[in-house]
């Protein structure tokens, strides 16, 4: 949701959704990280990053992420890609995880667009639905 975040205790507690009030019509809002929460240790400790060697080629090195075990919420796996000589970000890419049986899958591409500015969000549905 454009303008709003949840903090990394409810990140923590609830994964990346939130429960809609009923003047936001119920349902769930689902949200994606920020390099904050990237770099939180709550993150940091209950995800697995490593480097995409095939595709760190040139002037960017991947990362990629992943959710240790199963998690209990909702949660996103993704890449990471980075400027090899700043190590400024360039895109996050991540797809939500876990999500309640037939809710559609989408990944969500974020952009960096400059190093001091926060991050743009355009979504492509992936076609797939349920739990992963």
């Amino acid at each position: 949701m454009a303008g709003q975040e949840l903090s990394i205790d409810s990140l923590q507690l609830n994964g990346f959704q939130r429960a809609k009030s009923e003047a936001e019509g119920f349902g769930h809002q689902y949200y994606g990280p920020d390099m904050t929460v990237m770099v939180s240790d709550w993150f940091l400790d209950t995800h697995c990053f490593s480097l995409d060697k095939d595709r760190s080629k040139g002037d960017t090195v991947v990362i990629k992420f992943d959710p240790v075990g199963h998690p209990k919420y909702v949660d996103v796996s993704g890449t990471l890609v980075l400027d090899r000589s700043t190590l400024t970000m360039r895109t996050l890419t991540y797809e939500l995880r876990d999500l309640p049986d037939g809710v559609p899958i989408a990944r969500p591409v974020v952009r960096c667009i400059s190093p001091k500015s926060r991050m743009a969000c355009g979504c492509r549905p992936t076609g797939r639905s349920g739990r992963r």
